[in-house]
C-alpha cells in the first residue's frame, strides 16, 4: 500500500467543499461532495517533507486517498457509527477540549501582563539567579562521622587531605575537587541549600544526601551575568504570570457559577473508593455544585484515579483540592465556554463536524479491520526464528581503559607516554578528569584503574568510532577522541559482538509488527471494495486535474 495513502488515515478530514468556486474548481465528485485544489493543497502541505510529491502520478496519488477518505467517512455513517456511543463520547471529550483550549487562549495567555525588565532583574537579585560555585566534598557514611570532619576542618585541618583519607566518595584522590562549576540547576535541593549560600574557602554542616552525609567546601564561585540569564528569566517569568492568570481567572470563574461544595458527599465518596460502595442517594448527591449543574459523587467515584494520578486524598480535603486542581477549572471553562456561545462559532461547527467524520472512519477501521484481525503465538515465534538475525543488540557491556583530559596536545602528551611503556592505568590515576564529569546514560568509570563500562553502547560517545561490532582494536591505544567537550586516549579491553534478544523481548514487537502489517493488507482490501462499490458517483476532471501547477523548482545553489 502506498505510504502516503495510509497517511491519510492520520489527517483530519481536509473539509472537502460542497460547492463549486470557479477561483478553486472541483477536481474530483464524489456523490455531491467535490475536491478541489484548495484542499488538494491543504491536504498535501501536512504531508511529511517525503511524502509529498508534485509529479502527476504523485498528485493523482493524494487526490485518491481523498477521495478514500470521504468514502470511508461515508461507509461510517451508512453504518450509523458517527452516531456510535463511543464516537459522540469522544467528540464530546474532544470538543470540550477545544473549548478550553480556546478559553485559556483568549483569558489567560492575551491577558497575561509580559514581565517587564525591572521585575526580570529584580527576580536576579531577590532569588540570587545564576550563581555557580565549584565545590570539593568529603562522603561519610553517618552524620557522625560527617561531625568529626567538621570538627577537623574548624581545628585547622587541610580539606584536601582530610578528603583523601576519609571521604567514601571516588573523588577522594583528588582531595574531593569536583572539577567543575555546578549551577543551582545541577545540584540536589540540600546541597543547593547547604553549600550555594557559601563565601569561597567556607565549608557546610554535614549535608544528608542520597549517598550519605557530605561536607561541601566552596573552592571558588562564581554569577553568569544578568544580560546571559535574561532569556532564562523570561521564560521562568512567563510561567508564572500564566499560572497566576489563570488561577485568577479560575477564582473569577468560581464566584461567577457560585461553586459550593459538599463536604458530606466526599467524605462518602472517599468510603466507598476504599473499598465500600455509595448508595443510590449518595451517589446523585452533588459534590461540588454551581450554578446551572453539579459534580455528582457517583461520576467522580468513577473518575477519581484517573483524576488523582496517584494515592487517594487522605480525607474530604484533599479530595477538595484535588478536584480543584485536576476537574473544576475545566469544568468551569467548559461551562463559561457554552455560556458565551464560543460552541457555535463557525469554525468550531466546523472543526466538530469534521471531528465526527473523523472519530466515526477511526472506529469503521476499528471495527471492519483491526477487529478481526489476531496473530497467534505460533506465528511470532515463527517469525522470530526465521529472522533472527535482524534481532540483535549491543552487549549489555563493553570494557573500555580510558584517560580523559582538557586538550588535544595533553592527550598527544598521554598518548606517547602510554606507547613507550607507561601503563594506561595510571596516566588514568594521575591525569583523568572522568570522575569529574557527569555521568552519561549507561557508563560508570572506575578512577583507580581507568576502566570505563559501557552498559549501553547506543548512549555512548565510542558508539560512532567502534562501530556495532568490533574485534579488530581490541588493545589497541587510540586517540586522541573528542568526547564530552574534553579529548580522550583510549584502549578497547574486549570485543564489541552484537548478541541475540531473547523471544520474551521481541515477543510484543513483532507481534506488532505482524498485526500492522496485517491491516495493511486488509486495509488495501477493504477500500478497493468500497471503490469498486462507489465507482459510478466518482468523477475525476482530468482537464482541470491537468491544470495544476506542479511544484516549483527549488533555487538553484
Amino acid at each position: 500500500m502506498p505510504t502516503n495513502h495510509w497517511w491519510a488515515l492520520a489527517l483530519l478530514l481536509a473539509g472537502c467543499g460542497r460547492a463549486n468556486d470557479p477561483d478553486h474548481p472541483a477536481l474530483v465528485r464524489v456523490g455531491d461532495q467535490e475536491i478541489a485544489a484548495r484542499e488538494l493543497e491543504r491536504y498535501e502541505a501536512g504531508l511529511p517533507a517525503h511524502l509529498r510529491d508534485h509529479s502527476p502520478a504523485g498528485r493523482r496519488q493524494h487526490l485518491q486517498s481523498l477521495v478514500d477518505r470521504l468514502l470511508l467517512a461515508g461507509e461510517a455513517a451508512r453504518l450509523g457509527l458517527d452516531q456510535s456511543p463511543q464516537v459522540l463520547q469522544a467528540l464530546e471529550e474532544q470538543f470540550n477540549r477545544k473549548l478550553i483550549d480556546q478559553v485559556v487562549e483568549e483569558e489567560v495567555e492575551l491577558k497575561q501582563q509580559a514581565p517587564t525588565e525591572e521585575e526580570m532583574k529584580a527576580a536576579y537579585e531577590r532569588f540570587q539567579l545564576g550563581w555557580q560555585v565549584w565545590p570539593a566534598h568529603i562522603l561519610s557514611a553517618t552524620q557522625a562521622e560527617a561531625e568529626e570532619v567538621v570538627r577537623a576542618l574548624e581545628g585547622g585541618a587541610d580539606f584536601a587531605a582530610l578528603a583523601k583519607e576519609r571521604s567514601r566518595a571516588d573523588d577522594a584522590v583528588r582531595g574531593g575537587d569536583l572539577g567543575k562549576f555546578f549551577g543551582g540547576e545541577d545540584a540536589a535541593t540540600p546541597l543547593r541549600e547547604g553549600a550555594f549560600g557559601l563565601e569561597v574557602g567556607g565549608f557546610s554542616q554535614p549535608i544528608q544526601t542520597k549517598d550519605g552525609f557530605e561536607v561541601v567546601k566552596v573552592l571558588d564561585k562564581r554569577r553568569i551575568p544578568y544580560e546571559k540569564m535574561r532569556d532564562t528569566i523570561v521564560t521562568q517569568m512567563r510561567r508564572r504570570k500564566w499560572a497566576e492568570r489563570r488561577e485568577a481567572y479560575v477564582q473569577e470563574l468560581k464566584e461567577s457559577f457560585q461553586v459550593r461544595f459538599h463536604g458530606e458527599a466526599g467524605q462518602a465518596l472517599l468510603r466507598a473508593a476504599r473499598g465500600g460502595a455509595l448508595s443510590p442517594a449518595e451517589a446523585a448527591a452533588p459534590l461540588i455544585s454551581y450554578r446551572g449543574g453539579a459534580l455528582l459523587a457517583g461520576t467522580c467515584l468513577q473518575n477519581l484515579l484517573q483524576w488523582t494520578k496517584g494515592p487517594l486524598p487522605a480525607d474530604s480535603l484533599g479530595l477538595f483540592t484535588t478536584l480543584e486542581l485536576w476537574v473544576l477549572p475545566d469544568t468551569l471553562m467548559v461551562l463559561q465556554a457554552r455560556a458565551q456561545g464560543r460552541g457555535e462559532r463557525p469554525e468550531l461547527r466546523t472543526w466538530r463536524q469534521q471531528k465526527r467524520e473523523e472519530l466515526a472512519v477511526d472506529q469503521l477501521f476499528a471495527e471492519q479491520i483491526s477487529a478481526h484481525i489476531k496473530v497467534e503465538k505460533e506465528e511470532v515465534e515463527r517469525h522470530y526464528q526465521q529472522h533472527l538475525d535482524e534481532y540483535k543488540v549491543l552487549p549489555g557491556e563493553v570494557r573500555l581503559t580510558e584517560v580523559l583530559v582538557d586538550s588535544e596536545t595533553e592527550a598527544r602528551r598521554i598518548l606517547q607516554a602510554a606507547q613507550v611503556g607507561e601503563k594506561l592505568e595510571a596516566l588514568a590515576r594521575k591525569h583523568s578528569r572522568r570522575p569529574a564529569l557527569k555521568p552519561v546514560g549507561g557508563h560508570t568509570y572506575n578512577p583507580a584503574n581507568g576502566q570505563l563500562v559501557v552498559s549501553s553502547m547506543y548512549q555512548s560517545p565510542y558508539h560512532e568510532f567502534y562501530g556495532d561490532a568490533n574485534t579488530k582494536d581490541v588493545g589497541l591505544l587510540q586517540g586522541p577522541l573528542p568526547v564530552q567537550g574534553s579529548y580522550s586516549v583510549f584502549r578497547l579491553d574486549q570485543p564489541v559482538v552484537p548478541q541475540p534478544l531473547s523471544l520474551k523481548q521481541m515477543f510484543s514487537p513483532i507481534r506488532h509488527r505482524l498485526h500492522k502489517q496485517r491491516e495493511a493488507a486488509v486495509f488495501e482490501q477493504y477500500i478497493a471494495q468500497l471503490r469498486r462499490q462507489n465507482a459510478d458517483r466518482i468523477e475525476w476532471d482530468e482537464e482541470a486535474i491537468g491544470r495544476l501547477k506542479p511544484e516549483p523548482a527549488p533555487p538553484a545553489k
